[in-house]
């Protein structure tokens, strides 16, 4: 940006970005009402970055990849923030109006010196609504960085998937991790975060990092390797399997038939009443104990694992223990929309 010559269009975008800022930061300042014990996030080692906000089901599996790197009983403190809830943001610290003020004509300007170098209007239609909404919102995550890393200095931030929450992070110097908690989709090298530190569930998605951003240190989820195996197979369920029973129905009859036991892990977000169906369907066995994948692979220590387009299918092959997809054709298209790297048609039976 420091090469960039300020423009009359510049000044218009700077215009736009601090007149709606302002109104923002205004709203954000009111809103700060500092819980009581909050303090605690200025002693803190770690803070994890997680969000329930605008979801019933219960997302907790989201930020417990945490604990496959750090199990409980580790020294360092920690603290789960909602990235997304502005009520648990704003409830943290207060944050002087004047440091929010600078803060929000910092961005501006930065922001503004980039729009007014682009001519595409459809470049400009895709990115400079969200740029004016954000824009606040930004600036006072990187004040908030900024005021717990003064207590800090050696904070560390865990990602839970909020871009612009991990972009103040980095802008304030912060080491930041990304932990995946699903397959990694295509990502350009040029909006790839400069994240310390991911970690991933496959060598895919590891390989696919490596190439775009080389710097970045990458690891892979561990997983225990099975090597003494029982007679058992796991069903890892999603919400789509409801309308595809006649599939399972086959497969758990195919296990059975050879003395296999079928058990049903059901995924997070799906409900008792779901589950319940999936039971009466099926005629198998629900875990239903709050269990990571990994952990219930290491535990049922099975000859297979079945599922859709889910992790546990990349912790299955990687735990030695043979993965089976239930994708259809159709889905498979509707996983190339979304430009999932793991080729599942490639790495399960």
């Amino acid at each position: 940006l420091n090469f960039f010559s300020r423009n009359y269009l510049s000044y218009i975008y700077e215009i736009v970005f601090l007149f709606i800022g302002f109104l923002r930061i205004i709203s954000l300042f009111l809103s700060q009402k500092p819980q009581k014990g909050n303090d605690a996030f200025m002693h803190i080692d770690h803070l994890i970055g997680s969000t329930q906000f605008g979801y019933i089901e219960d997302l907790e599996y989201r930020h417990k990849n945490y604990f496959k790197i750090f199990n409980d009983d580790i020294e360092s403190k920690h603290i789960i923030l909602d990235e997304y809830d502005r009520k648990a943001l704003t409830g943290v610290t207060q944050i002087s109006f004047q440091d929010l003020f600078k803060e929000l004509r910092v961005n501006a300007k930065e922001s503004s010196t980039f729009f007014g170098q682009i001519r595409s209007v459809k470049f400009l239609s895709l990115i400079l609504p969200n740029a004016v909404k954000n824009i606040a919102l930004f600036s006072y995550l990187s004040l908030l960085f900024r005021y717990i890393k003064d207590s800090k200095d050696d904070l560390k931030f865990f990602s839970g998937g909020s871009e612009l929450f991990a972009s103040a992070a980095i802008k304030e110097s912060v080491t930041t991790y990304l932990l995946k908690h699903g397959a990694m989709s295509q990502m350009s090298k040029h909006c790839f975060l400069k994240y310390a530190h991911v970690y991933v569930y496959s060598k895919d998605d590891l390989e696919h990092i490596k190439e775009i951003s080389p710097e970045t240190k990458v690891s892979i989820y561990a997983s225990p390797i099975i090597t003494k195996k029982t007679n058992n197979v796991i069903f890892f369920g999603a919400p789509r399997d409801l309308n595809e029973l006649k599939i399972l129905s086959e497969l758990v009859h195919f296990f059975k038939a050879r003395e296999i036991k079928p058990y049903y892990k059901s995924h997070p977000i799906m409900t008792i009443d779901q589950n319940k169906l999936i039971s009466d369907g099926l005629d198998i066995e629900i875990i239903d104990e709050m269990i990571d994948a990994s952990d219930l692979i290491k535990k049922l220590q099975p000859r297979f694992c079945i599922g859709w387009a889910s992790t546990a299918l990349c912790e299955s092959l990687n735990a030695g223990v043979i993965p089976i997809s239930t994708q259809l054709d159709r889905e498979q298209q509707e996983l190339k929309k979304h430009a999932i790297l793991y080729p599942f048609s490639k790495r399960a039976v």
